[in-house]
Parts: C-alpha cells; structure tokens; sequence
C-alpha cells in the first residue's frame, strides 16, 4: 500500500509507531521473548524511543495515539499477561507498568477477561490469530 507502516505486505516493523508499540505488547502477552525479538527484530519494550508511546497506551499520560491501537485496559491487560509469563519483567516499559500501573488495578484477570476476550472484536493482527489458539 502507501506509507501506511507496519504488518500489510511490508515485513518490517519500523519499531517507532504506535502501531507497533501495541501490537508488540499484544504479542508479547501471548508469546516468549526470543519469538518477540524475532518476529519484530528487537524487544520494543526496551526501546526508549518508544517509552513516551507506551506511556499513553497506558492511559499514564497524554492521550491515545488513533492509530490502530487499542484501549488502555487492553494494553494494560497485554502487559498483565506479558509479566504473568515473566521474561519481559526487567524491560523498561514493562517496569513502569509494574510500578506506575498494576498497582492501581483492582482485578487484573477480571481486566484480561474483559479486555482480551478472544472471540470479541479485537486488533490482533491476522498472521498472529492461529498461533493465540493452538496448544
């Protein structure tokens, strides 16, 4: 297509915009690490670059970015997940989650449910779906 970045028929992440910020914490609630950095060539939530960005999806600062991302309960149920796994934990996006977010939240599974119902209207990018639900 245009210029539109990321996913479509263009293989790279440009690993700068908010599309990829979120579809990176929304794979990275249901995938490992070294399949992350692989898929994306790096671990965006080390990328300080991209800080500020993962800042809004959480709803801690600044508003939403529009583009093809989603809720801040969805970004902040992915990330729930992501750390429930745990090999992301030491990454810096994923500490001011730890620190500035989770402990506001009441029920963080109550969160995912409702914010990551699978069946429900999602953003998971289609090349992903078949990998969310196979044992």
């Amino acid at each position: 297509g245009d210029n539109g970045c990321c996913g479509g028929d263009q293989k790279k992440w440009c690993g700068e915009c908010p599309k990829c910020a979120f579809s990176f914490a929304l794979v990275a609630a249901f995938l490992p690490e070294e399949v992350l950095t692989q898929i994306y060539d790096g671990n965006f939530f080390e990328n300080e670059h991209l800080l500020p960005l993962y800042k809004q999806l959480l709803g801690l600062e600044g508003f939403k970015p529009f583009e093809c991302v989603g809720s801040p309960e969805e970004t902040q149920a992915a990330f729930y997940l992501a750390h429930k796994r745990g090999d992301l934990d030491e990454t810096t996006a994923m500490q001011v989650f730890l620190n500035d977010v989770l402990p506001n939240i009441a029920d963080p599974e109550a969160l995912v449910a409702e914010a990551l119902e699978i069946d429900a209207e999602h953003c998971i990018p289609e090349q992903f779906q078949s990998l969310i639900h196979e044992d």
